[in-house]
């Protein structure tokens, strides 16, 4: 079992797929026993809105405590060679200034997307959602529709695609004032009662150095600042 496995399987499990036999145990905090050096660009969370710089090393030993941090224990019975140390680290959300959307694209079908959030966690969100007309209105009553033919539907192979995921074709970067190198890692669009929402996630998070976040879609540029250390 590999790495990404075995998160998979502890964080991820798949509708349908039952879970893989483990035991899992969270391990009370104990005296350090390693000091890893921390990345110069890494940022600790703080307050909701404030970054602050990292110590210049973290420890991280076997049952690490603390207010974001937690370890436990994982076995996998398929995997009688290996017993995996989970860290889990909490890392705090925080929505840079939008006061109000930005129009983002218009869709071939005359929707409009707009600009809605963009956050700051371990890694850039930016998310994406539809003005309310009655284009937009009518996509999410003809999805639905779509979606309850499928649930009766003697092969349900294939469901219906989410108005959202339209929103995910869209060319969507983002670029700072330091030049750092952003890449798109994941991202979902629709939902329901969010059908037509969608998030691009892009790494790394930020350098601390930089002050000014960009994000550019096919509408234009929308810049916003970055929260400064103390």
């Amino acid at each position: 079992m590999t790495f990404e496995e075995a998160v998979e399987a502890l964080l991820f499990p798949r509708p349908g797929k039952p879970r893989p036999d483990s035991s899992m145990e969270r391990l009370p905090p104990t005296a350090p026993d390693r000091l890893i050096p921390a990345a110069p660009d890494r940022l600790a969370p703080a307050a909701p809105g404030r970054l602050i710089p990292a110590a210049p090393g973290r420890l991280t030993p076997a049952g690490l405590e603390g207010p974001s941090l937690a370890t436990y224990h994982a076995e996998f019975l398929d995997d009688p060679d290996h017993a995996y140390l989970v860290t889990v680290e909490r890392v705090p959300r925080v929505r840079l200034p939008l006061t109000n959307p930005v129009l983002a694209a218009e869709t071939p079908d005359g929707v409009r997307a707009l600009l809605t959030d963009v956050a700051i966690a371990n890694h850039v969100e930016v998310t994406l959602d539809a003005e309310d007309t009655p284009a937009s209105r009518a996509a999410v009553t003809a999805c639905r529709a779509a979606f309850e033919a499928w649930a009766t539907a003697p092969d349900r192979d294939h469901s219906p695609s989410w108005p959202g995921e339209t929103l995910m074709h869209l060319p969507v970067t983002v670029t700072d004032d330091l030049g750092t190198p952003y890449r798109m890692s994941s991202g979902h669009g629709g939902g329901d009662g969010a059908e037509w929402r969608a998030h691009h996630k892009f790494l790394p998070r930020p350098p601390a150095a930089a002050r000014h976040l960009t994000v550019h879609l096919p509408a234009g540029a929308t810049t916003f600042p970055l929260p400064t250390a103390p």
